[in-house]
Parts: structure tokens; sequence; C-alpha cells
């Protein structure tokens, strides 16, 4: 899958679950956001690539999940990581309905265990 088309469909299930996008490199965040909640899409690499004729690519991407909240509480900070965790859940589902995006459950799964 072509990256563009990766990132138009990663934009379409931000939106979708109320999320401004934005794409760029990590250190222009800070300056790129107008409007929260946000999401902000790394450039998406090809970090492996399978086969020669009929080859398989893989990408890596990373997809931050911003809400506008300056100093959250301790008792309120728990509950807003487990709105953004289900958040980004809903929008890997939307991204993995499109169809067009295989073996999104196997990245799930890592990125459950590491984070």
């Amino acid at each position: 899958m072509l990256r563009e088309t990766l990132t138009a469909t990663i934009e379409k299930a931000a939106i979708t679950e109320g999320y401004a996008f934005h794409t760029g490199f990590a250190y222009r965040i800070n300056n790129g956001i107008a409007k929260f909640p946000a999401a902000w899409l790394l450039p998406v690499r090809i970090i492996a690539v399978e086969g020669r004729r009929d080859g398989y690519l893989t990408y890596q991407m990373t997809l931050y999940l911003m809400h506008l909240d300056k100093k959250p509480r301790p008792e309120s900070r728990e509950r807003q990581w487990a709105e953004l965790e289900i958040a980004a859940l809903r929008i890997l589902d939307n991204i993995y309905a499109g169809r067009q995006i295989f073996d999104i459950r196997k990245s799930v799964a890592r990125r459950l265990k590491t984070h």
C-alpha cells in the first residue's frame, strides 16, 4: 500500500472519532496544532520488504492522540488515559474495517504489550 493511501486511511479513521488530523515530524507538534482533540501522525516509514515479484511491505506508523488539559488532577489523569486508549483502539478498528490494511491485530497486540 502506498504511504499516501495509508495516511489517508488513518486520517479518515481519526476524523471519524472526532480528532483534528495533522501530519508531520515530531519536532513540529508544539507549533502545528490549533484544534483539540488532535491526532498527529509521524511520517509513515517502510521497515520491511518481503518477496521479489508480489512482495509485501511492512510500514511503521506512530500516531499521537492529544487532548487539551494543561494540568490534569491525579484522579482525572487515569480516566483521560483510559479514554485515549479506547479512542486509539477505535481508530485501529476503523482502519481495519476498510479492508485495505491487513495484520493490524498483530500490531495492536504488540503495542498493548509494550506500552
